[in-house]
Parts: structure tokens; sequence; C-alpha cells
């Protein structure tokens, strides 16, 4: 249904309203808005925005506010823009570097220094344009200046508090919170306002999230909103307790789930950067320095790993044809070459006809999962006739997390321990392959102990009765 045209003089008045709203820390009185308009409010021109209403009846007490979403984009949006611009910048310092050790290579150094200069040009655009100057770094030179910080007031820590508890009760359903949605409550929202003048909340927020000592926040900037996920020091077993093959599998489960809830909640958002990647909780846990992570990432057939035209490196999942053409084309190869060796060794037409047979039986079975970290072929092996795979759900996982609180694994070499206590009654698995399951979204994934791989199964929500029955 489309929506009626407003008339010009409401839709001036809203714009009005718009930037008093943002002036004011995102809300105000009914009363005072049509005081400082100095003129009649055009019926339309709260169109758009949260109205409150005063416990009195009292319509000019009215609480009139942004919603989280203008919040996030009017307060906290221009913010947000330079950091990304700053992360930009800073990426192509780095090209610019790398590119002038090239001796032999003197048009890409040229090309990418000018490129270097016109991001320059375009942050300082853009300072301008967002009333930044003169300009403070809003990335790298925040983060140096947290150990120079004044202790935290009562205030910040109350509004400390109240962010990590939004974060811990969304977190229970989602691993990502987005800046809007915690916004969305009143306390934090008018708390934000009480920030020193020109620091965003997600700035603040980057100086202060450690300070509190019992839990990091980690942020992805998304350019108009930001991710912000919280890890609580009680978490996972640090990583100088783990071989390398455990972290390296670790590091495979890690890099995956993050990248599909990337995906899944920003389809259009083209990976995440090798920056980004770092922070987030379950990686940096690992302890994996950026050329370690870089070679480990190499290895994995989910993920690839290219640059950007500004000389960022990001990380993306592999579209799943991408990923079964290139097993498919290393399975018929295998394929060819033990048939071949077959008709070699049995001269005999009859032995020669039972090799191939034998060969291509065993290229057809879920064998090629130890050596495959593909979704689809990890599935692919399990067949319709084993749905009881998809028999997990959430509440049976919180269940089972209740019966069994000291036994609940962190890590793979874990999981692998305690497959009988937790799967007991599953059809089993190809050889080298266990079951983990998610403490963040209750799902079930498939992890090849020898070659890193990791499938994900999505798991209907409707079979409780069914798993319990099983387990």
């Amino acid at each position: 249904m489309r929506l009626p045209a407003i008339p010009d003089a409401a839709l001036e008045q809203h714009r009005k309203i718009e930037k008093m709203l943002a002036g004011a820390g995102g809300e105000l009185r009914l009363g005072t808005v049509e005081q400082l308009l100095n003129t009649q409010l055009h019926k339309q021109a709260l169109t758009g925005f949260a109205i409150s209403p005063s416990a009195d009846g009292d319509r000019l007490k009215d609480l009139v506010r942004l919603t989280a979403k203008q919040a996030c984009q009017l307060l906290e949006g221009p913010s947000l823009q330079m950091a990304y611009l700053e992360d930009q910048y800073f990426a192509l310092g780095d090209a610019v570097l790398q590119a002038g050790l090239d001796f032999d290579n003197e048009e890409r150094f040229r090309n990418t220094f000018e490129d270097f200069l016109a991001k320059r040009e375009e942050l300082r655009m853009a300072a301008r344009r967002n009333a930044f100057i003169p300009y403070v770094p809003r990335t790298r030179a925040a983060k140096r200046s947290r150990k120079d910080l004044p202790p935290m007031t009562q205030f910040e820590k109350n509004l400390l508090q109240d962010i990590q508890r939004v974060l811990k009760a969304r977190q229970a359903s989602q691993s990502w919170i987005s800046l809007s949605e915690l916004l969305e409550d009143p306390v934090i929202r008018r708390a934000r306002c009480k920030l020193p003048r020109g620091l965003a909340l997600w700035e603040w927020l980057s100086l202060r999230c450690g300070d509190s000592g019992d839990a990091e926040i980690t942020m992805v900037n998304e350019r108009s909103d930001m991710l912000l996920q919280m890890v609580t020091a009680s978490g996972p077993a640090d990583a100088l307790q783990m071989t390398l093959e455990e972290r390296k599998q670790e590091l495979s489960l890690a890099v995956f789930e993050t990248l599909a809830i990337l995906q899944r909640n920003f389809p259009d958002g083209g990976g995440l950067s090798l920056e980004d990647l770092q922070q987030v909780p379950a990686v940096a846990r690992l302890q994996f320095g950026r050329p370690a992570l870089q070679q480990a990432l190499s290895r994995m057939k989910t993920v690839k790993v290219f640059a950007r035209a500004d000389g960022q490196q990001m990380v993306q999942l592999r579209p799943a044809a991408e990923v079964l053409g290139k097993e498919g084309a290393n399975g018929r190869a295998s394929s060819t070459q033990e048939t071949k060796e077959s008709e070699k060794s049995k001269p005999d037409k009859l032995a020669a006809k039972d090799a191939a047979t034998n060969s291509q039986s065993k290229s057809t079975r879920p064998s090629s999962l130890s050596t495959s970290g593909s979704t689809r072929q990890a599935m692919q092996g399990f067949g319709p006739h084993r749905e009881k795979e998809s028999m997990c759900c959430r509440e049976w996982w919180l269940d089972r997390q209740q019966q069994l609180p000291d036994r609940v694994p962190v890590t793979v070499e874990g999981w692998r321990r305690v497959q009988d206590q937790f799967f007991k009654g599953w059809p089993p698995l190809p050889d080298g392959w266990i079951r983990v399951i998610s403490r963040s979204t209750g799902k079930v994934f498939f992890v090849d102990q020898h070659g890193g791989g990791v499938g994900q199964l999505e798991l209907p929500q409707d079979v409780t009765a069914t798993v319990q029955s099983a387990s």
C-alpha cells in the first residue's frame, strides 16, 4: 500500500524537528518542540518519530524522540563513516609501503600512492562535511589513548553495566548485536546524551570496554551501523593450553561460524576484514598472528581471502557451487587414478572389472569427507535416511547444558571425548568426523579432525521430543 504524500510544509518541519532532536541527544518534550519551531505544528510533521504519551495526559508533555535507527544514523553514523574511511586510509598506507619495496614495478607503487592521496582528500572532505574540524582520528589514535584516560566515573560504570546487561540478554539468541538495537534501550539512549560532546557511544565503548576487567566488547564497523559482541573472562580455555592442531581446528570452526552469521545478517556486506576477524573473541583467544592467520585461512576450503581495490584484506565464505566444483573435480581425478591403477594390477579381464567396480563404489561412499571441508559434501555422506541429524534444537541443547554443566566441552578435542555422552544413539559418522554444538546457536556442526573442514546443518525447531527420546 502506498503511503499518502506529506505536504512540503510538514516535510520542512520534520527536518527541523529531526535536527533539534539530534542536537538534544535524541528526545524532547512536544511543548519544547513547538516552542523552538515558533510556529503551529503540522499534524504530519511528527510522522516517523517515536511518541511517548505523558502519564498525566498533557499533550505538551508527550516525549518526542528519534527511533533507534534514526538515532544510530544521525548520532553515531557520521563518526562511524569517518572511522570506516580511516580504516581504508590506513590499509592503503600499508599497501603503499609494501609496493614501495617492489622496485621492479614502479607503476604499481605510483598508482597505489595516488590512491592513497585521493583517499586522504576524501577523508578531509568528509571531516569538513561532518564538522569534525579540527580533526581527531576516530580509530587508531583513540585506542592508543586508552591508558591516558582518567578512572571511570560512577556514571560511566553504570552505563557500561547497562550495555553489558543488554548485550548479555540479546546474545542468548544471537551472537552479534547491532548498535541500533543497543539504542532501543531507553536507559542507554538517555545516558548516551550525557557523554562528552562530540564523543559517540561506540567511541566511548572502544575506550572503556576493557576497564571493567570482566568483559571485552568486540566491534565490527559496518559504516552505517556497528556490530557488537561481548566475551566474558570466564569464557573458553586459553590458547596456551591447546596444541597447534587443536587451535587450528578451533580456528576453522570459529571463522566458519562468524562468517556464516555475518553473511546471514548482511548478505551484501562483502565479507569481513582480516583486522576485524582477528578481533572476534572466538578468534582472538586462539592467539594467531596476522601471517599465521593468513596461512591458516588459505588452507580452509570453505573461505577465501582477497584484496579489495583499496588494498584491504577481506575474508568471505566461498559460494557452495564454487566449493563443490573444486571438490567434484578432485573426486573425479582421484577416481580415474584409482581405476587406472586397478587395471594395471589386474591383467585378467574379470579381475579388472571387479577392481573397477570397487573403485567406483569407493568414490561414491562418504570417505571423501575426511579430506573435504565443504558443507554440501559433508551432508551428501549422510543421505535422507539420516534425518535424525536434524533433530537437535536450542531447547534440547539448553536442557543438556543444565544436565551436564561440567561436561560441556570448549575445544574440538573435548568434543571428541564426549561424543557418546552427547550423541548416544545417533547414526555413526565417516571416519575422522565428529559432531560439535555451537554454544551461541545450539546448531550441530560436523568437524573433520584430519582436514580441518567444517560443515553446518540448519536445524528445525519443532522436534524436541524426538531428540530427547533418541538421546
